[in-house]
């Protein structure tokens, strides 16, 4: 005989009913036993380390390796306080409360705390609400903490929607990485020329905020203009704008009217690809 005297099966009660108790004792002086001063005012926040130390490996190694006082206060300064409260509604429920204004934030916060499960709720929430407005700042979220998914799904949602992106007020704010990203695409749906005035605009706006001049800004994602593939009318007008602003390179201009004059066509040369072309 083996022992076994019956069938066992684990069974779970309602998770909303559990989610609902636990969450009265985020931030609960009860029975707490670590305290936190977050943010730059240095809002107080109680824990328990047992469920904080269980459910979070960064907080498990903090409180089994204190330096100094082991009772002092943690100061965990660069987080805003409602981050934080997300990140132990986390930790304390396994569901978080996400807004759009805070999602890159608690993306951060997810990753610097090493919460796996947050960050895949994150990454749910911005593929669920990735829209013209929201979606360059995920793209530099989802860069800046390669979150390689969300990258794939920013860039996606941009070819699909390329002027709608970018003409909309966020698209001057995208950082040099997230829009060098985006011009490398081959399937970006906008004629180029209309796609170097929005970067030329991105350029003079970002070189009046940072002081600098266009041609600096413009020097690592002007490269990914396709010059070559405009016709002769649009290039001469392009190369007699970039006299007074000089964002673009002489020399790329010069390989463009070269590709012209001998009708250079090479499928392997990025720059001379046309953009989502109708067979695809």
């Amino acid at each position: 005989m083996s022992g076994v005297t019956g069938d066992s099966n684990v069974l779970y009660g309602q998770p909303d009913h559990f989610s609902k108790e636990m969450k009265e004792l985020i931030n609960s002086p009860n029975y707490s036993d670590v305290k936190f001063y977050v943010g730059e005012d240095r809002t107080l926040f109680t824990g328990h380390k047992c469920l904080l130390s269980t459910r979070c490996e960064v907080f498990k190694a903090v409180f089994d390796a204190p330096v100094g006082d082991p009772e002092a206060p943690l100061i965990l300064a660069d987080i805003r306080p409602k981050i934080f409260h997300t990140v132990l509604e986390y930790i304390y429920t396994n569901s978080a409360t996400i807004t759009t204004d805070g999602v890159c934030d608690l993306l951060a916060a997810a990753v610097e705390f090493s919460l796996d499960g947050l960050k895949k709720l994150c990454n749910q929430f911005m593929r669920d609400y990735c829209d013209k407005d929201l979606v360059c700042e995920f793209l530099q979220a989802g860069i800046c903490h390669s979150q390689d998914h969300i990258v794939t799904h920013c860039i996606q949602f941009i070819e699909e929607y390329t002027e709608d992106v970018f003409s909309s007020v966020k698209f001057k704010e995208i950082s040099e990485h997230a829009l060098r990203c985006v011009l490398q695409s081959d399937r970006l749906r906008i004629d180029e020329a209309k796609l170097i005035g929005y970067v030329k605009e991105w350029a003079h706006i970002n070189a009046v905020v940072t002081g600098e001049s266009m041609e600096t800004v413009a020097t690592n994602v002007i490269q990914f203009i396709r010059l070559p593939i405009l016709d002769g009318e649009t290039l001469s007008r392009i190369e007699y704008e970039n006299e007074s602003l000089h964002y673009i390179p002489l020399s790329m201009i010069a390989y463009a009217w070269k590709c012209h004059a001998l009708k250079l066509s090479n499928p392997k040369d990025p720059l001379l690809r046309h953009r989502n072309p109708p067979d695809n």
